[in-house]
């Protein structure tokens, strides 16, 4: 069974994450999802991006941003190469609010394993449904978590400097409009 690449003083490689586990204590206010795959020349944007959340949310104090969680799973093959996710494991496995995973499995195409079709503005290629498949394992391990709310979020797009002040912002304002809403798109 593999172990989670959650601490830095983990001995096994951030190759074989599997589910993420992170601190005790109560369910995340925001878990932020970021899924991420490897890239042709090895680009840093995952590193610039969780250093971004990190500077957003400073140091670990009371309050809502205490309850951010960051999960990031390597899409893929298990065990397959991605350098820059084995880099933020060593960079921020000890940081308590963030937790890493490999996509536990690979979900079927439902059009086959042997589908190529690249598809069209309405029916969706090979390309597409594996993303949809990916997003579903991290939504399925971020759910598994009970977060209060869920935040997509690209492995190469940083966060602005207020940023999280505003997404605490829109959420807030939802909850006191409509205590029972669903998404915010922002």
């Amino acid at each position: 069974s593999s172990s989670s690449a959650s601490s830095a003083s983990s001995s096994s490689s951030a190759s074989s994450a599997a589910a993420a586990k992170p601190a005790p204590g109560p369910a995340p206010w925001l878990l932020v999802g970021i899924p991420t795959v490897r890239r042709a020349h090895d680009e840093d944007y995952l590193l610039r991006t969780l250093r971004s959340v990190r500077e957003l949310l400073g140091a670990a104090g009371d309050g809502k941003r205490s309850r951010v969680l960051v999960l990031v799973m390597k899409m893929g093959a298990p065990g397959a190469e991605h350098a820059v996710f084995d880099a933020a494991v060593a960079e921020f496995g000890g940081d308590a609010r963030f937790a890493f995973s490999e996509e536990p499995e690979q979900l079927p195409d439902p059009k086959g394993p042997q589908a190529r079709d690249s598809g069209d503005p309405n029916k969706p290629g090979v390309r597409v449904r594996r993303q949809t498949r990916n997003l579903v394992s991290l939504v399925r391990e971020a759910a598994r978590l009970a977060p209060d709310h869920y935040l997509f979020l690209e492995d190469d797009m940083a966060f602005c400097p207020r940023g999280l002040e505003a997404m605490e912002y829109a959420l807030d304002k939802a909850t006191r409009y409509h205590g029972d809403w669903l998404p915010v798109r922002a």
